[in-house]
């Protein structure tokens, strides 16, 4: 089995958050930043196909969750702000 590493960045959070406790949680890592800005779902699969296969995750699975987070994203106006 081939073998990928990586390293992973971690940042603090900044709160306590004990094991039963629901907390929100606001993604800021650059890599999802970048996503976002493609717009594009098929690309972010593209890129992300290495480390679904890594880490054993199903395909049709990680489709489903990309397409419902980098689906279709508002365009702003020029010079104005996409609805929320």
């Amino acid at each position: 089995m081939k073998t990928i590493e990586r390293d992973f960045p971690l940042f603090p959070l900044g709160i306590v958050a004990l094991p039963s406790e629901v907390v929100p949680l606001h993604i800021f890592e650059d890599r999802y930043k970048t996503f976002r800005l493609w717009e594009d779902p098929e690309r972010v699969l593209a890129e992300t196909t290495p480390c679904q296969q890594a880490n054993g995750v199903d395909p049709s699975r990680a489709r489903e969750l990309v397409l419902k987070t980098f689906g279709p994203i508002a365009k702003a106006p020029a010079g104005g702000h996409a609805a929320s």
